[in-house]
Parts: structure tokens; sequence; C-alpha cells
């Protein structure tokens, strides 16, 4: 059976440090804001096997990834079969 693999791993959020104009003491305050890699793959070369193509599977996960608010800093893709050797 031919599977379709289609990830967002985020990667370790970071802290921006801010001032804010309106308070007057000038407090700083954190916002976390979490970042990914996309990774897509096609598990076949028969298109017909294959149930979201590589662009359908970017397109979802990059619709997730603006739902959520994650910055995608790079995509990957791979389109190599299960059953060669050397893969």
């Amino acid at each position: 059976m031919e599977q379709k693999l289609a990830l967002c791993f985020p990667l370790p959020p970071f802290a921006e440090a801010t001032k804010s104009q309106s308070s007057p003491q000038c407090m700083e305050t954190i916002q976390i804001k979490t970042k990914c890699v996309l990774y897509a793959r096609k598990s076949t070369e028969d298109d017909d096997k294959q149930v979201m193509s590589i662009e359908a599977q970017l397109f979802e996960l990059r619709e997730y990834a603006r739902r959520e608010r994650i910055e995608i800093l790079k995509e990957f893709t791979e389109a190599k079969s299960a059953k060669k050797p050397g893969r």
C-alpha cells in the first residue's frame, strides 16, 4: 500500500524582545514565534496510486502554517519509491 507523507516540523520557538511604547516604564514584552520546515513526499511513480500530489501536500501545509501563524523557513520535497534499492 502506497502512502503519502506530508509533515510540518516545528522548530524550537525563539523569543523576540520588543519595547512597549505605550507603557511609561517601557517594559519589555516577549513574543514566542514558532518556525517550521515543510516536508512533502511522493511515494510512488504511479500518479493514480498517489493520494495527494506534492504540490497539493505543500498547499495544505502552507494553509495550516498560515492559520496557526507559523513561519515557514524552508520546504523540502522528495519523490522516491520504497520499492527501489538504494533510495
